[in-house]
């Protein structure tokens, strides 16, 4: 899987963005609108649920 960008409202800013590696599947989202990632989820079991969060 290729680093995903998704702009969610439409304002040209990434508001969300998923990535692949070794470790699983890494998610940083910008909560507030911001331009900065706020939340980091991790999901390094595969099974498409988070199994960490931690704020940025």
């Amino acid at each position: 899987m290729d680093d995903r960008l998704i702009d969610s409202d439409g304002d040209g800013l990434a508001d969300r963005v998923l990535c692949a590696g070794d470790e699983g599947v890494t998610a940083y989202v910008d909560t507030d609108g911001d331009g900065h990632w706020d939340v980091r989820l991790r999901d390094a079991d595969g099974d498409g649920a988070a199994d960490g969060a931690s704020p940025l």
